[in-house]
């Protein structure tokens, strides 16, 4: 199953594209936002709007006449990639759209490594916000290895408190976290836990 196309969320449960059945949803809103980027893809690959597609005769499957055209508005509305990190393999839909800076966020966000800490390869070359539109769109490398520290998962801490243990024992945000979690959250069994470790 693919994560949603606009926040990269992967739920158990994803709504679908109901026209074209190929693009992925956490939420209506979200579906919502990316219709602007989506509906010309969607006519594509619709067998309702496309004029391209014809019943063959081996039980009724659609086939597309041409795959020119299908080839050109999946190259102008964007790439899917397949980003490498410990050991998973992430497919990632990258609008042509996007601007470079945001392409080093999302992969960023779908391999939880910060934008500061991750390093990008593809081939051999190093990929930064000034070659990342060049190594996708232009040279249409597939395959991308994220380098990094995993950032620990956040969910039900106070980011105030990460914040605080950071700047009170000069520690990363990881370690913070770590520590937070160690103690159930409580502020400062988390600082003592972390003082004691250093």
């Amino acid at each position: 199953m693919s994560s949603c196309a606009v926040c990269n969320t992967l739920n158990k449960v994803m709504k679908r594209c109901t026209r074209c059945r190929n693009a992925f949803y956490c939420s209506r809103s979200c579906q919502i936002k990316h219709w602007p980027e989506h509906k010309n893809l969607c006519q594509v690959f619709s067998s309702d709007s496309c004029n391209n597609v014809e019943k063959s005769s081996n039980n009724d499957k659609l086939q597309l006449k041409t795959e020119s055209l299908l080839t050109t508005c999946v190259e102008t509305c964007g790439r899917t990639i397949s980003v490498h990190c410990n050991h998973a393999k992430h497919k990632l839909f990258i609008p042509s759209t996007l601007q470079a800076k945001k392409i080093i966020e999302l992969i960023s966000k779908t391999v939880h490594i910060l934008p500061s800490k991750i390093k990008l390869i593809a081939k051999g070359i190093v990929v930064t916000e000034q070659t990342v539109e060049d190594v996708l769109f232009v040279k249409k490398i597939k395959v991308i290895m994220a380098v990094g520290e995993v950032s620990e998962n956040e969910d039900g801490l106070h980011a105030g408190d990460i914040e605080m243990i950071m700047e009170q024992l000069s520690v990363s945000r990881n370690v913070a976290v770590k520590g937070l979690r160690f103690s159930n959250g409580n502020l400062v069994d988390a600082i003592l836990h972390i003082g004691n470790n250093l």
